[in-house]
């Protein structure tokens, strides 16, 4: 777990945005770094797969249920760009899924448009105990860029999901 405990305290260096592109998050403790940085104020977007989002351990449901208990005047305080709930937004954390019948796959993070996390990592714990994962984190601006360009076209491309009692869809 001392990876983990690492991977958490890079992911918490966030000053002004995390940008998550990510094919499933079930990781508890890196979920809650994404809601802490939205009570700090932080920008946060997530583009995921909408059909892994609903899989059991799926935090980005843990997201979605924290998120609903956010006071709606803390949201005036946020760097977002929803200020009160919306159903394009969990959380606070805008959150556009690819509702085709193959996966998004990727699995990346960039933080403060500085630096980027890539690789085969699942973002899982059977990634953190059980399969042979890379995980890459650099701030070299050339390939920072790159996923900056990646995440901007699919930010574009993909459609809000929202929040069901049943789980998440499309709206």
């Amino acid at each position: 777990m001392y990876f983990c405990r690492n991977l958490v305290e890079l992911l918490e260096t966030a000053e002004e945005s995390i940008d998550i592109c990510l094919l499933l998050l079930n990781l508890e403790n890196v979920a809650d770094v994404f809601l802490q940085a939205l009570y700090k104020g932080i920008k946060v977007r997530m583009i995921t797969d909408a059909h892994m989002a609903n899989l059991s351990g799926s935090q980005v449901s843990s997201l979605i249920e924290e998120g609903q208990k956010m006071p709606s005047t803390s949201f005036s305080q946020l760097k977002t760009d929803a200020p009160v709930f919306n159903p394009s937004v969990v959380s606070g954390v805008a959150v556009r899924g690819m509702h085709y019948h193959t996966n998004m796959h990727h699995k990346f993070i960039i933080l403060d448009n500085k630096l980027v996390f890539f690789g085969s990592f699942n973002w899982s714990m059977q990634a953190l105990c059980g399969n042979c994962e890379n995980l890459v984190c650099t701030n070299n601006s050339s390939l920072v860029d790159k996923f900056k360009i990646q995440f901007s076209d699919m930010w574009t491309e993909f459609k809000p999901i929202e929040v069901e009692k049943i789980g998440l869809r499309r709206f």
